[in-house]
């Protein structure tokens, strides 16, 4: 579930601007979402790029780089430049661990 789905089903049991900052969302763009015409149709690709960039960063077990990551979801038929991913990446904050270097170079 997305962050502004549950925010719309929760808003009866806890405050919107609360549960906006604990999930790291802005007021704006929740309201934004909510508001009848939601999302214009480039925020709404974002936001799905951000879903398949996450999904594919974990497939790799938080070693794929956002070029690797630009390659895996091209395959797949998500088409993304390098330079979104990686600010999708930066966004996530998500970070390429570099053990598989250290292992390969190293032997450790």
């Amino acid at each position: 579930m997305h962050f502004y789905a549950f925010i719309e089903q929760e808003k009866a049991v806890f405050p919107i601007t609360w549960m906006c900052r604990k999930l790291g969302v802005s007021r704006a763009s929740y309201y934004r979402w909510a508001k009848p015409g939601g999302l214009t149709p480039t925020a709404t690709r974002h936001l799905k790029l951000k879903d398949e960039v996450a999904q594919e960063f974990e497939n790799s077990n938080h070693m794929a780089g956002r070029d690797q990551l630009t390659t895996l979801l091209n395959q797949r038929g998500v088409k993304v430049s390098i330079g979104t991913a990686g600010a999708i990446m930066n966004e996530l904050g998500l970070r390429a661990r570099g053990d598989a270097c250290l292992e390969k170079h190293h032997g450790q």
